[in-house]
C-alpha cells in the first residue's frame, strides 16, 4: 500500500527549527527586557512590593533604630509659622538647642538654595561646630542661578575613604561614575551652619548610589552617611560600621524600606521644639548620640513623594530615614546579580520540559516550579535580606516551555490525523485484499491437508515393553514442528521429532522437504547418525543455510534399550521415585553447518521412570530448565500421563514471549503381560 506524502511541516520535522527559533527569540526578549529600563521597572514595580509586603505580613521587617529621631515640619509646624520655610535665625536657634543634647549628626533634608536674609555677621563658636549635613543635586550640565558645592573640602576627598596606599583604581567593585558633574547644595549664605552636604538623589532601578565618584580624586557621598561612625572603600568591599555593603553592578546598594506608617508613629512634630528652643528651653525628644533628621518638607502639598515604592508613593525623606536606620545597624538587602545565568537556565529547562512532558504531569511541572521558586525567594529576602531574581527567570521557563509544549502537542494531532487518513486509505483496499486472503486460505488449506498426511497416524503407541505418547499443537495451522516414526526392524523403532525455525507457512514448507528427505533415508534402511548427517546436507543445499531445524530421535530397541540423539535440541529428562536427571546433550542444530555435531546417550529406563522430551516452544529460557528438573524431584507421580507432564512444563517454564509451536515426546515402561507386542 502506498504511504500519503507527509506534506505538513510538522510530519517532516521542519517545525523543530521553527519552533526553537521562536523559543530562542522569546528568550533573547526576556534577556533584553531584564538588562534594559523595563527590568528596573519590573523590580521596581512588581517584585519589591510583592518582597516587602510579604516581609512585612510575617512580621520580619527590621525596626526603626532607636537613635534615629525623624522632625517633620508638618502642616501644625506649617500653621505655626505661616508658611513652609523657616528664616535664618529661626533654624539657627533650632540647631543651636538641638546641638544642646550633643546629637551624633544633624541631617537636614533640604538643598537650602535660597538666600537667607538678615545674617548675623559673626555666630557663636557653639553653632558653627555642630556637626550639620544637608542634601545637594549633581547635574551634568551648570545651573544658572544655582551655587555649586564646593568639592575642596575634605568630606569630598577619595582619600578620606581610602586606605593610605590605596586609589579609587585600585577597588574591585564599582561607583557610581558621574563623571565631571557638578553638586548644587545650600546657598553661601547657609555655610556658617553647615558642614558638608551629601547628595539625595534616588536611582529609577530602586537603589541609592553611596559615592557618586565625580573624578578619580573627588566623590559626592549620600547624606545617610554622613551618619555613620566610619566608612571605608576596602579594596574589596565598602564597609560602614564594620559591616560590609553588598553593592550591585553599577555601584548602587538596595534599600530596606520600612512601611511609611513605622516612621509617621515615629516622627515628631517640629512645633514644640521650635517653641522649646524660641523659649530657651531644653529639648527633650533628642539625646546624646542621637541622628537628627530633620525634614523640611512634610506639610501637605509640600512633600516630594517618590513613586514606585515596595509600599506606594513615599516621601522622599522616609528613603533617607530608611538608608540612616541601615547604616546604624548594618541590616544591608544582598542583591544576587545571576539573572542572566537564571534566565538562561529556567529558558532550556523549559524547553526540555515542554518536550518532554505528557500533557498530565506538564501543568503539575509549571505550577510547583513556580510555587517552589517564589516561595524559596520570599523566604531568603524574609530571613535572610537576599534578593533573588525569580520572575523573569520563570516567565522564560513558561514561555519556552509553552512554545514546545504546544509544539508537541500539534504535532501529535498531526501524527493523529495521518494515521486517521492513512486508515481509510487502507480501508478502500480491504475488498481487494479479502480476495487475495480467500485466496491464501484455500491455500493454507490445503497445506495444511498435506501436513496432516506426513504426520503419524497415530500419536501413541507400545513397543516391545514400553508405551510411548506424543503432542502435536501448532500455533497456527500449519507448524514447524514435526514428527515421524521409522520401524526399522522387528526389534527397533526410531521416534523423530524435529523443530523449524518459526512458525507457519515459512516454517511448514520445509517440513515436507525432511519429512520426504527421511522417507528416502528410511527406503534405503540407513542408521540413525548417517540420517541425521543427510538430513543436514540436503537442507542446507536446499535452502542455502537460511532454515535451521533442531532434530532429535528416541530409538527403542526390543530388548529394553533406548538410545538417544540430539542436534540442537532442549535435551531429555528422565524422572521417577523423586529422583529426576537432565540429559543436556549439547549439539548443533542441522541446517546451519556442514559439520553437525551431534550428541548421543544410551538410557535404561526402569519400571517406576519416565523419559520425556519437547521443542523449544515449551522454553523461553535454558536457566529454567534447572527449575523444571527440582520440580521433577519433589513429584509423587512416578508414571504420570502427558497432559499432566505438559502442565508441569507450562507451570515451571516460563515460556517465549512470541508463541510457538510445542511438540512433547514421553515414553515410559509397559506394566502389562511379560510377551509384550509391537502395536
Amino acid at each position: 500500500m502506498n504511504q500519503p506524502k507527509k506534506t505538513s511541516i510538522f510530519l517532516n520535522g521542519l517545525s523543530w527549527p521553527i519552533f526553537h527559533g521562536l523559543a530562542s527569540v522569546f528568550l533573547l526578549v526576556a534577556l533584553a527586557i531584564q538588562a534594559s529600563s523595563l527590568g528596573s521597572y519590573i523590580d521596581t514595580r512588581i517584585i519589591a512590593p510583592i518582597f516587602f509586603n510579604v516581609r512585612e505580613y510575617v512580621g520580619q521587617t527590621p525596626s526603626i533604630h532607636p537613635k534615629l529621631k525623624v522632625i517633620a515640619l508638618d502642616d501644625s509646624t506649617f500653621s505655626y509659622l505661616g508658611g513652609p520655610r523657616l528664616n535664618y535665625t529661626q533654624l539657627a536657634t533650632l540647631l543651636d538647642n538641638i546641638g544642646r543634647r550633643q546629637p551624633k549628626a544633624i541631617l537636614i533634608d533640604s538643598l537650602l538654595s535660597d538666600q537667607p536674609t538678615a545674617i548675623p555677621d559673626t555666630l557663636p563658636e557653639s553653632l558653627t561646630r555642630l556637626p550639620v549635613y544637608t542634601g545637594s543635586f549633581p547635574s551634568q550640565f551648570p545651573l544658572r542661578f544655582r551655587e555649586p558645592t564646593d568639592l575642596s573640602q575634605r568630606a569630598y576627598r577619595a582619600a578620606t575613604y581610602l586606605p593610605s596606599d590605596r586609589m579609587l583604581k585600585d577597588l574591585s567593585y564599582n561607583l557610581d561614575l558621574r563623571q565631571s558633574w557638578i553638586p548644587y547644595g545650600n546657598s553661601s549664605g547657609y555655610g556658617g551652619l553647615v558642614r558638608a552636604t551629601g547628595h539625595i538623589t534616588y536611582n529609577r532601578d530602586g537603589t541609592i548610589s553611596p559615592f557618586y565618584q565625580i573624578n578619580d580624586d573627588t566623590l559626592l557621598p549620600h547624606l545617610s552617611l554622613y551618619s555613620a561612625d566610619s566608612v571605608q572603600l576596602g579594596e574589596e568591599a565598602l564597609t560602614i560600621n564594620g559591616h560590609a555593603v553588598p553593592l550591585t553592578k553599577r555601584g548602587g546598594l538596595l534599600i530596606n524600606h520600612r512601611p511609611p506608617g513605622d516612621f509617621y508613629r515615629r516622627s515628631i512634630s517640629l512645633r514644640p521644639i521650635l517653641q522649646r528652643a524660641a523659649h530657651g528651653e531644653m529639648e527633650t525628644q533628642i539625646n546624646p548620640g542621637d541622628i537628627v533628621l530633620v525634614l523640611l518638607a512634610f506639610a501637605t502639598g509640600n512633600t516630594d513623594f517618590h513613586e514606585g515604592g515596595p509600599f506606594g508613593e513615599i516621601p522622599g525623606g522616609l528613603i533617607i530615614a530608611s538608608m540612616i536606620s541601615d547604616v546604624l545597624d548594618g541590616r544591608w538587602i544582598n542583591r544576587w546579580e545571576t539573572d542572566i545565568a537564571l534566565i538562561l537556565t529556567f529558558g532550556i529547562a523549559g524547553i526540555v520540559l515542554g518536550i518532554n512532558a505528557r500533557v498530565r504531569y506538564y501543568w503539575v511541572y509549571l505550577v510547583c516550579t513556580w510555587t517552589i521558586m517564589s516561595v524559596l525567594a520570599l523566604l531568603l529576602f524574609c530571613y535572610g535580606q537576599i534578593w533573588i531574581p525569580w520572575l523573569m527567570p520563570l516567565i522564560a521557563f513558561t514561555g519556552t516551555s509553552l512554545i514546545h509544549f504546544a509544539h508537541v502537542r500539534i504535532q501529535d494531532e498531526m501524527k493523529m490525523m495521518l494515521i486517521e487518513k492513512n486508515y481509510y486509505a487502507e480501508k478502500a483496499l480491504r475488498l481487494e485484499e479479502m480476495h487475495k486472503k480467500a485466496e491464501l486460505e484455500s491455500n493454507l488449506a490445503l497445506g495444511r491437508a498435506v501436513q496432516k498426511l506426513l504426520l503419524p497416524r497415530a500419536l501413541q503407541g507400545t513397543f516391545y515393553g514400553f508405551t510411548y505418547n506424543m503432542q502435536y499443537k501448532p500455533v497456527a495451522g500449519m507448524s514447524g514442528d514435526w514428527l515421524y516414526v521409522w520401524d526399522y526392524s522387528l526389534g527397533e523403532r526410531r521416534i523423530f521429532m524435529g523443530d523449524v525455525m518459526g512458525t507457519g507457512p515459512s516454517a511448514a514448507i520445509p517440513v515436507a522437504a525432511l519429512i520426504g528427505i527421511l522417507k528416502d533415508c528410511e527406503e534405503q534402511k540407513i542408521g540413525v547418525e548417517e540420517s541425521f548427517a543427510r538430513l543436514n546436507r540436503r537442507l542446507i543445499e536446499l535452502f542455502d543455510q537460511h532454515v535451521v531445524c533442531s532434530l532429535s530421535a528416541i530409538v527403542l530397541y526390543r530388548d529394553g534399550r533406548i538410545e538417544l540423539f540430539n542436534a540442537g535440541g532442549p535435551g531429555c529428562f528422565v524422572f521417577g521415585g523423586k529422583q529426576a536427571e537432565y540429559l543436556v546433550m549439547r549439539s548443533s542444530p542441522i541446517g546451519l553447518n556442514p559439520q553437525i555435531e551431534l550428541a548421543r546417550c544410551d538410557v535404561e529406563l526402569q519400571n517406576h521412570q519416565t523419559l520425556f522430551t519437547f521443542t523449544d516452544g515449551f522454553v523461553h529460557e535454558t536457566k529454567d530448565l534447572k527449575r523444571l528438573v527440582r520440580h521433577l524431584r519433589q513429584e509423587k507421580s512416578d508414571r504420570p500421563p502427558l497432559d499432566q507432564i505438559e502442565g508441569w512444563l507450562h507451570s515451571t517454564l516460563q515460556s517465549p514471549s512470541r508463541p510457538d509451536d510445542q511438540s512433547l515426546i514421553c515414553i515410559q515402561r509397559s506394566l502389562k503381560a511379560k510377551n509384550p507386542r509391537v502395536a
